[in-house]
């Protein structure tokens, strides 16, 4: 079951709840950073968290930690800057 919320008030206006977001009558909020809300049409956020190697930007899916980053604990909005004498692909 997809989500849908009125984005005016106009009844017929409804459209699926995006990705990145939830849902609940006319409103889409934003999901917290750190978690997994890639799924359109969510009702409620998720208690999915973001896993290691990925960070989960506010209102976003996962992203990969890009080259010469890394993240090692889930949950993470952010990657890490690779350490010195390390190497993070």
């Amino acid at each position: 079951r997809i989500t849908l919320f009125n984005r005016s008030i106009n009844a017929n206006d409804c459209v699926p709840c995006p990705s990145g977001f939830f849902c609940s009558g006319d409103h889409a909020f934003p999901c917290t950073a750190g978690v997994n809300c890639s799924l359109p049409g969510l009702h409620r956020l998720p208690e999915s968290v973001c896993r290691a190697g990925f960070f989960c930007p506010k209102g976003a899916s996962p992203q990969a930690c890009p080259l010469g980053t890394y993240q090692n604990l889930s949950g993470a909005s952010e990657c890490l800057l690779c350490l010195a004498g390390y190497y993070c692909p």
